[in-house]
This record gives C-alpha cells, structure tokens and sequence, in this order.
C-alpha cells in the first residue's frame, strides 16, 4: 500500500523559540514507517504544515494517510485533515498518538478521520493494513477505533509491542533536525499530570543492551552523529542497568559523542557513582523532572523524591560541568495553589544550582489523573486544546484567578532567566555552548529574546504570541524544500 506518514508542524514553546530549524517528528512515526517498510509497503515521512499538506498528498496519492497528534497539536491537525479529505476523499485517515489514544471518541465524531489507533501502533497498523486488504475482520485489529455508521466502536487492547523486534526508526525517511535514540518504552512510576503510565499500561520494557548498543554504532559510524538525545520516557530506572550501558559505550569507543537524556533524580541520590560513570561515557547534559520545590506538592504530584535528593544531585552534577535542565511546575490543582506556597516553592528552584529550566503551567492533559480529577470537580475550564500548551491555565486553581496564574508563571520565567545576574547568565550560555546544547545563533536568539521580553514589561505569553507567527513563517519556508 501507499503510505504517507505526517507530524503536523505546530508551534511549541522551547527551542522552537530560537531554533533555526524547528522542525520535529516523534520517533513512533519512524518506528511505524520502518516496520511499514519491512513488510513491502511504499511508505514516506514528511514534516505537515497548511501550506505544504496539498502538495504532499497530491505527490503521494496514499492509500493511507497517518498522523501522530499531541494534545496541542489537534486543532490544527483537524484543518489538515479537512484538507486531505478534501483532496483524496476515499484515502484512508489514521490517527495515533496521546491525544488520540485517549480522546478518540472525540476525533472520531469531530473530523473525517476513518480510525484511530490506540497506544502502541506498530502492530496495530500492520494488522490495519490487512484488514483494508480484506485479509482480515476490521473487528478484529487490536487498539482500533472507529465509527460503525453513527456508533463508535473500541476494538479490544493488543499485546505491547517487544521492543527488541523493531527494526531501527526509519530515520532515512526524514531530514530529521535531531539525532534520538529510545532505550525504552515506559515508565514504572505513575506521577498524576503524566499520562504515559496510561498510554503504555503501566510498563517499563528496556531495550537488549546490546540492541541499544548496536543502534548508537549505526547512528555514529553510519549517520555521522556527534550528539545523541536519549528520548526514553524515564531513562534512569535500573542503576545496574545504566552501568551496563556506559560500560559498553565505553568498550565500543562510543564515547566520543555527546550524550543527554532524560531521568529521575532519586536514582542517582542513591547512586552517585552513576554520574561519574556517565561522564565517563560522554554524557554532556541530563534532564530532570523537579516539578516543584514544595515536599508536599511532591508528594501530591505522587512523584516519590524528596528536596534533598535534589539538592545533594544538583550540587554532585555541577561539580562535574554537566549541563543540567529541570522541569518544573507552577501550580497544584489543589490547596497549594497559593502565591505563598509557589513564592516558596520557586525560591528552592533557584537556590540549587541549574543551567536550564523548562517551566510550566500545570496542564491536565487527557489520560492522565490530574485530567479525571479536576474534570470531576468541574475545575476544567475550557477543551480548546490549542491553550494545553503549558502556557495557559486551563483549570481554576483554587486560591486565584487562572490570568493571576499565568501573571506568575511570566514572573517566575524572568526571575529564574535573570538569577544570579549578569556574570551568572553569561555563564550559563558559554556552557550551553561548550557542550554543543545551544549554537552561537541559538544564543544571540535568545538574547534577542530577553530584549523582547523586557520590552514587553516581562510578559513571556505576548512575546511566545510574536514568536508563533514567526514560527509559521519559518515553518513553511522550510517544509518547501
């Protein structure tokens, strides 16, 4: 069959702000476009904008179109898709993806869209494809959703997918900005704003060592990569394992690339040694998922760490020259949601030692328990999922207005920007420099950024504003190459 495989190319706070090529694609669509490839089909990968979508299917003509959709991104997803229809109204829309999996009754009576695939999509597609090909029952492909004239139907959940069967993402398919890796797929741990524990049932399935291993050497030795992104929804989850792994970077001569990736902080509290190892095998940046600076809302998130581990981290990393990044989190969707509280919860971000910070609104996204609760208390205040961006507060706290929210949240992004003052911040950026996080032109962008900032009396939502319109902008130009 005729495949074409699309990411929608939505704006998203980040380096997206400053980044010469913002372009991005989830690694499940080049998972999926490999195993599409294995088993004979004509498949492709493109970067989906409004401006390049009727050229894309009109050069494909696909028998099936795919795509992968984030919450954010579904509103601008169902215009595509509008479009696509509209053009080729017999092909077949597929939808994977978060928002999907959990919002699929919703896709499927809002849009054009034929199925929805839920959680892991690998084995879903090709069991699809049969079905199509009238080789199979369409009742019978597992994680399938979809319309029976106006009823909507789930078919049952399939078995996970063995990650050691997967041939290596399809990165050939794509010019992909970005050289990322997964380890594994999962997380044991099941923090309430998170819906990957939902998404995956609750598994956490690593990768052979070996496999992993074999990969990285195809991404050095073939591809030409100088710096891996370990994109594994949790990274440090097995102290042993993680030995293991740097011992065989180190043994294959893998450590002559930069590595970074994404983990918890209590593994290493309790492992230090780890950090010196992973220095050893090349790691240049980690990134952890702080939250907040409050014990209780720790506790209340159920993420299982404590401020201390933080702290003894945060100081050991530094003292390594690794580049560290937190997340972290404004508001608690409960009796935290305070000024005092958040006050005291920021003043621990800053008083530990950082070099970026991702900050955020509270979010309750779809799948996740934060979502069921609020939703049952009538806390959620709005389902235009273009504002699940991070950088709205979709929800009513309950000790302040959702514009107070986001007044803070602009605050707090400037206080942590201008902490420890100008020696500090030019610090920061030669780091971000020296280890190949951030390039010169990232830099004088984000420069260019504070300035705009600070002419817009601090306020982050007018300039991200600015910065969206540019973004399309870029966007397409790039995506008519």
């Amino acid at each position: 069959m005729r495949i074409i495989l699309l990411q929608p190319q939505v704006f998203s706070p980040g380096l997206s702000l400053i980044s010469a090529d913002p372009r991005r694609v989830g690694m499940g669509l080049l998972y999926i476009a490999a195993v599409l490839n294995r088993a004979g089909h004509d498949v492709s990968v493109e970067f989906a904008t409004k401006g390049n979508i009727e050229r894309l299917v009109e050069k494909a003509s696909p028998e099936i179109v795919g795509f992968s959709v984030m919450t954010p991104d579904y509103p601008y997803t169902k215009e595509l898709i509008k479009t696509v229809k509209r053009e080729e109204p017999k092909t077949n829309i597929v939808l994977g993806g978060y928002h999907p999996t959990f919002c699929a009754e919703e896709v499927l009576r809002d849009t054009q869209t034929d199925f929805v695939i839920r959680g892991e999509g690998e084995n879903a597609i090709l069991q699809l494809i049969t079905a199509l090909e009238g080789k199979e029952k369409i009742s019978h492909v597992r994680n399938l959703s979809f319309k029976k004239g106006k009823e909507i139907v789930h078919n049952k959940t399939g078995e996970l997918v063995d990650v050691d069967s997967l041939p290596f993402p399809a990165r050939e398919k794509v010019d992909v900005p970005f050289a990322l890796i997964n380890e594994s797929r999962g997380c044991p741990h099941a923090c309430t704003f998170c819906c990957i524990r939902s998404f995956y049932g609750g598994t956490w399935r690593p990768r052979k060592i070996e496999h992993f291993i074999a990969e990285l050497i195809y991404m050095k030795e073939k591809l030409g990569y100088k710096r891996i992104y370990i994109q594994s929804d949790n990274f440090l989850v097995n102290p042993k394992r993680i030995e293991n792994i740097c011992k065989a970077i180190i043994e294959y001569g893998l450590d002559d690339v930069s590595y970074d990736s994404p983990g918890r902080i209590d593994v290493l509290a309790k492992n230090p040694r780890l950090v010196d190892l992973m220095v050893e095998a090349g790691w240049k940046s980690m990134n952890f998922g702080l939250e907040s600076g409050v014990q209780e809302i720790l506790d209340r998130y159920n993420k299982k760490m404590t401020l201390e581990q933080t702290r003894k981290v945060a100081t050991k990393l530094m003292d390594t020259n690794i580049h560290v990044g937190w997340t972290f989190i404004i508001g608690s969707g409960n009796e935290y949601d305070t000024e005092a509280y958040i006050q005291k919860s920021v003043d621990f971000l800053l008083s530990i030692p950082y070099d970026a910070v991702a900050l955020t609104i509270l979010t309750p996204l779809p799948g996740t328990p934060l979502f069921q609760n609020l939703q049952r208390e009538n806390r959620i205040l709005t389902y235009d999922w273009k504002l699940y961006d991070m950088l709205h507060c979709v929800y009513k706290p309950k000790y302040m207005s959702p514009k107070k929210m986001e007044e803070i949240h602009s605050k707090t992004l400037w206080r942590i920007y201008e902490n420890g003052g100008p020696t500090q911040i030019i610090k920061r950026a030669l780091k971000s420099f020296r280890v190949n996080y951030l390039s010169p032109k990232d830099i004088f962008g984000l420069i260019q950024l504070s300035l705009r900032v600070y002419r817009k009396g601090k306020n982050f939502n007018e300039v991200f504003e600015f910065y969206a319109d540019k973004y399309y902008e870029k966007i397409e130009k790039l995506c008519k190459k």
